[in-house]
């Protein structure tokens, strides 16, 4: 699947099939990527979707 493609409201579990270390990958590549940023691992369970992940990192870079 090309990124694209990807609708932004599918579920990152059920969806595109992303397991918990799939979704901690993802986590720790945006922390890498964005160093000023940390996603607490209760945050990171109540993200669902791409949305609701770029939303996230939208608002905490917008705070500092």
């Amino acid at each position: 699947m090309l990124p694209d493609q990807v609708d932004l409201d599918q579920s990152l579990l059920e969806d595109l099939g992303l397991d918990s270390f799939d979704i901690m990958a993802v986590i720790l590549e945006i922390e890498e990527e964005f160093t000023d940023m940390s996603i607490s691992d209760e945050s990171a369970s109540e993200l669902k979707s791409l949305r609701e992940l770029a939303a996230y990192i939208d608002r905490e870079l917008n705070q500092k």
